[in-house]
């Protein structure tokens, strides 16, 4: 049947491809048509591909191309959607007693990501909810948080997981908050203190880490009443000794994982337990940088952005198993603040100005590049923060300090694309390594936690015509003109033989009409 089935799809001109698996190795044999010399295959079952490469003996190699993923950013057609109040496009002669009064430089200051929508905190404590429902239009709802006078500047908004509460954080207090339908449910913490330092505040699961450079990081246990301390992380907690220089000035959670960025010394790892216990990850060890900027973490990417005298850098590294590897690093001279990793394929890097895609599926090329250059560009103005929303999370909000931006996005897949078209008729065979991050089966693999490869064995089965295609154009030009040539020297011939048919008649005539005049003179 195979045979058969083969055999027809040779003589329909069908493009034929086997896949056969032996001791790991894939075994491909590609049937190519007569008339269509191309093979499409698209890799999506081998997580992040890397690198693919061709080897053989003889010109197969060349047959095939292969095309990277990468991804594509559209913007809406309303482009930005504001927020704050109609203020901020007024002139200043155009101001009233009112305007002045409420202000005319409210922005917005801090977002906070919900599973209900992004939550935006403005400089004069009113905050949005903004909705987005797949297809459907975006809602936008806007609340005013009591407890505020114009002299209490908000400074940044949380949100936790654990109790569904935003957390809204002031100078002197501390206001949690909830949307329900229509209204606000709102309450001031009153047991709040405020640290010294408010570098950076982060909130996970019941959780509140809170930065404070060379006095360490604290760490809030938060419920619905009161947001209480119960420890803090020092340098001796990170090194098992007392460092001089040290200043912890970021951190990262995801999931049970507590990323500490010490600015002097790198990253640390802390496992977050559920009785309230923090412990030192001694297999992750410590990432070894200086002048570190801030840090980013989600599934198995960790972005970490440093800040140099003139430039900046991103040092992109893979995290599994609790295990570290770097596999790159970009410098760029925009000032850059902080890595929002959208997914484990994209992450938007914000600058002050500008900002930067970068895809951590790449090809092997990048990996272990020194001061490789960051040159994707994404979107022009500063920016609090990008996040995913939608039912589908196929779309990304950017929001600005008036307003935001809806964007969509989606990846191109990693394929190649095989050509033969300048093949003669014969058997080709071909060796390709894929390089990857998740292999069924790892047949060589320098390190688990870096990459495998997956051997490819391509059998070409290329099947032309007698004549290309030039040739027979070519071939049935000269029988053309060739017929031609035939049928007038045909009609010439006959012509001729037609005229010398009559001219012979009538000498056959004229001989008859001579003898028969001989005859009658004879007679007479």
């Amino acid at each position: 049947m195979l045979i058969i089935f083969i055999l027809v799809a040779t003589t329909l001109q069908l493009d034929t491809t086997l896949f056969v698996e032996t001791s790991g190795i894939k075994e491909v044999k590609v049937l190519m048509n007569a008339e269509q010399q191309i093979y499409y295959q698209q890799f999506d079952d081998y997580g992040k591909i890397l690198s693919v490469n061709f080897t053989g003996n003889d010109i197969s190699k060349s047959f095939c191309q292969p095309f990277y993923q990468g991804v594509s950013l559209t913007i809406s057609s309303e482009g930005l959607v504001p927020l704050v109040s109609q203020q901020v496009k007024k002139s200043l002669d155009d101001l009233s007693e009112d305007d002045l009064f409420l202000g005319y430089r409210e922005k917005l200051i801090s977002l906070a990501n919900s599973p209900d929508g992004i939550c935006v905190l403005t400089s004069k404590g009113n905050v949005y909810l903004i909705v987005s429902n797949g297809n459907n239009p975006i809602i936008i709802k806007n609340q005013t948080l009591p407890h505020v006078t114009l002299n209490q500047e908000p400074e940044t908004l949380v949100y936790d997981e654990k109790s569904r509460y935003f957390f809204a954080f002031f100078k002197d207090h501390l206001i949690k908050f909830q949307f329900q339908q229509e209204q606000l449910d709102a309450a001031s913490i009153s047991e709040w203190i405020s640290p010294q330092k408010k570098m950076r505040l982060v909130a996970s699961n019941g959780w509140l880490y809170c930065t404070q450079e060379e006095d360490g990081l604290l760490i809030y246990q938060m419920s619905h009443n009161h947001v209480q301390h119960v420890k803090t992380i020092k340098s001796i907690d990170l090194y098992n000794k007392t460092v001089e220089s040290f200043q912890i000035v970021d951190i990262a959670v995801f999931e049970d994982k507590l990323y500490i960025l010490d600015a002097k010394n790198g990253v640390s790892l802390f496992n977050i337990f559920f009785n309230g216990t923090f412990t030192k990850n001694d297999k992750f060890g410590t990432i070894n940088l200086q002048d570190c900027h801030s840090i980013s973490a989600k599934d198995t990417t960790l972005i970490v952005l440093q800040n140099f005298k003139q430039s900046f850098q991103v040092v992109e590294f893979y995290v599994k198993n609790d295990e570290w590897i770097q596999i790159r690093k970009y410098v760029t001279k925009s000032k850059l603040q902080r890595a929002d990793i959208i997914d484990d394929n994209l992450v938007i890097i914000r600058g002050l100005h500008d900002h930067k895609i970068l895809l951590t599926r790449m090809p092997e090329k990048y990996l272990d590049k020194q001061n490789h250059q960051l040159e994707n560009y994404f979107f022009s103005g500063n920016l609090l923060g990008v996040e995913k929303s939608g039912d589908n999370n196929d779309t990304l909000i950017a929001v600005s300090p008036h307003g935001f931006y809806q964007f969509s996005y989606y990846y191109y897949p990693t394929y190649m694309i095989c050509n033969s078209n300048n093949a003669k008729s014969g058997r080709y065979q071909s060796n390709m390594i894929l390089k990857s991050t998740n292999c069924s089966k790892k047949i060589e693999t320098q390190d688990d936690l870096f990459y495998c490869w997956t051997d490819f064995h391509y059998t070409f089965e290329v099947k032309r015509p007698l004549f290309s295609a030039e040739e027979q154009q070519n071939y049935t030009i000269f029988v053309i003109i060739l017929g031609v040539v035939c049928v007038v020297m045909l009609s010439m011939i006959g012509y001729y033989y037609s005229k010398q048919q009559k001219r012979l008649k009538k000498l056959i005539e004229i001989e008859k009409r001579n003898k028969a005049n001989k005859v009658q003179q004879l007679k007479g």
